[in-house]
C-alpha cells in the first residue's frame, strides 16, 4: 500500500508539472492609447501613436507609473523600437521607503531600427519586489523610443519545479576562465532567467547546493531515525553509515555527471558552429566569423609585408592576426605606418568609407583614396589606399 501512495505521488507531480502552462500576464499597451495613469518628468515628446507610445527626451527623462498587480511579478517584457543603442533603466521603489528613493536596473536596446523585445528577470534581483507602489523608466538624453507594449509575468510552482530542473542542467559557454573553473549548476525558476543565466558574471541564480545540502541533511536524518527505531529497510537498520555514504556517492555522482557536461556541450557546439558548418557561415565561440574572416582575407594580405589591422577590441584578435597571417605582420592603428597601404578592418561599425572612396572614423578622414578589396558582412573589409 505504501509503495502505491508513493508511486501515485511521483506520477501525479511528474504529470502535472509538464501540463502546467497557468502562466499569469498582465499587458499593458501603448498601441494608439497610454495605459493608465502616467508621470513624465522631462520628456521634450511623449505622443500616442498607433504603433506606440513615441518618447524623444533632449536631457535625460522618467515616466512612473503606480501598478496594481494581482499576482507576483517573476519577470517582464518590454516590445519596442528604436533607432540607436542606449542604456534604459527600470525603476522600482521599495516598500515603506520614500517614493523618490527609487533602485534602478540598467539594461541596453540594441537599436536596430525594427521592432525589439527586451526581457528582465526581476526575481533574480533581491532587491525587487512585487508589491512595490511605484514603478517606471529612465531614458537619457537624446533618446527617441517606440514603446509598444509593457508585459509583467509570473509562473505558478508547477511551472517554477519544472524551469528549476531545466535550469540545473544548464551549461556556460566556453569562455577565457574556462581553463581556471567552472561555475556550478545555478536554479533559476523561469524561462526568461533561464536563458539570461549566464550573461552576467557571476550568474545570476541560487546555486544548487541550496538544495542539495539540505537534501542530504534530511537523507542522513531519515537514516539516523530508522537505525535509532529499528524499523524500515533491513540494509538501513543494520549498515546506517554505508547508506549514507551511498547517498553522498549517489549525489556526487550526479554532480559529476552534470560537471562533465559542461565539456561535451563544448564539443558539440564547435563541432555544430564550425567543424560541420559551411565556410562563411562559420563560427567559433566568442570569436564569432573571425577566422572566416581572416580566411577570405588573406589572399589580399600575402603579398604585403605589414598592413594595418583594426578591429573592435585588441585581444585576441591582433595577436590571432599575427600567428594566422605570417609572415605578413600587422600593425597598431598607433604604430608607424607611412608605408603601409592595405589595412584590414573588422567589425568596425564606426570606421567606413566614403563617397570620395577615403577611410573615415565618424567624421574624420584617415587615408587617401583606395579600393574596397573584400567586404565581409556590414562592418568588415579589406581596403587598399591608391599611393
Amino acid at each position: 500500500m505504501r509503495r502505491f501512495i508513493i508511486l501515485s505521488t511521483i506520477l501525479c507531480v511528474f504529470g502535472i508539472i509538464p501540463g502546467a502552462h497557468a502562466m499569469q500576464t498582465e499587458e499593458w499597451s501603448f498601441l494608439g492609447s497610454i495605459p493608465g495613469r502616467w508621470e513624465g518628468v522631462s520628456f521634450t515628446s511623449a505622443v500616442p501613436t498607433k504603433d506606440g507610445l513615441l518618447i524623444k527626451t533632449e536631457k535625460d527623462g522618467r515616466m512612473f507609473r503606480t501598478p496594481q498587480f494581482t499576482f507576483p511579478v517573476d519577470a517582464m517584457r518590454f516590445t519596442l523600437n528604436a533607432p540607436e543603442t542606449f542604456q534604459v533603466k527600470f525603476l522600482w521603489n521599495i516598500p515603506g521607503t520614500s517614493p523618490e528613493d527609487m533602485v534602478e536596473l540598467p539594461f541596453y536596446v540594441v537599436g536596430t531600427g525594427k521592432e525589439e523585445i527586451v526581457e528582465l528577470p526581476l526575481a533574480n534581483y533581491r532587491e525587487w519586489n512585487a508589491a512595490t507602489q511605484r514603478i517606471g523608466l529612465m531614458l537619457p538624453a537624446g533618446t527617441e523610443l517606440l514603446l509598444k507594449k509593457m508585459e509583467f509575468l509570473h509562473w505558478n510552482f508547477a511551472e517554477k519545479i519544472l524551469y528549476g530542473f531545466r535550469s540545473f542542467w544548464m551549461t556556460d559557454g566556453f569562455r577565457p576562465y574556462t581553463i581556471n573553473f567552472l561555475w556550478g549548476p545555478r536554479i533559476t525558476a523561469n524561462p526568461i532567467a533561464n536563458a539570461k543565466m549566464f550573461h552576467s558574471i557571476p550568474p545570476r541564480g541560487w546555486s544548487a547546493f541550496r538544495f542539495l545540502y539540505p537534501l542530504l541533511f534530511l537523507a542522513g536524518a531519515g537514516i539516523f531515525v530508522t537505525y535509532k527505531k529499528n524499523r524500515g529497510p533491513t540494509i538501513v537498520r543494520t549498515q546506517p553509515l554505508f547508506c549514507f555514504l551511498m547517498v553522498c556517492f549517489g549525489l556526487w555522482l550526479l554532480l559529476d555527471i552534470r560537471m562533465g557536461m559542461e565539456y561535451v556541450g563544448y564539443a558539440v557546439k564547435d563541432y555544430e558552429t564550425y567543424i560541420a558548418a559551411e565556410p562563411g557561415k562559420r563560427t567559433f565561440r566568442d570569436r564569432n566569423n573571425f577566422n572566416d574572416f581572416v580566411d577570405a582575407a588573406l589572399p589580399h594580405i600575402r603579398k604585403r609585408n605589414t598592413y594595418l589591422f583594426m578591429s573592435g577590441q585588441r585581444w585576441p584578435y591582433l595577436g590571432a592576426m599575427r600567428y594566422l597571417t605570417y609572415p605578413s605582420v600587422p600593425l597598431d592603428p598607433g604604430a608607424e605606418t607611412d608605408a603601409v597601404d592595405t589595412v584590414v578592418v573588422y567589425e568596425r561599425p564606426d570606421i567606413t568609407v566614403n563617397g570620395a572612396g577615403e577611410l573615415m572614423y565618424l567624421d574624420q578622414k584617415l587615408s587617401t583614396p583606395g579600393t574596397v578589396l573584400l567586404r565581409f558582412g556590414n562592418d568588415s573589409f579589406v581596403f587598399r589606399m591608391n599611393l
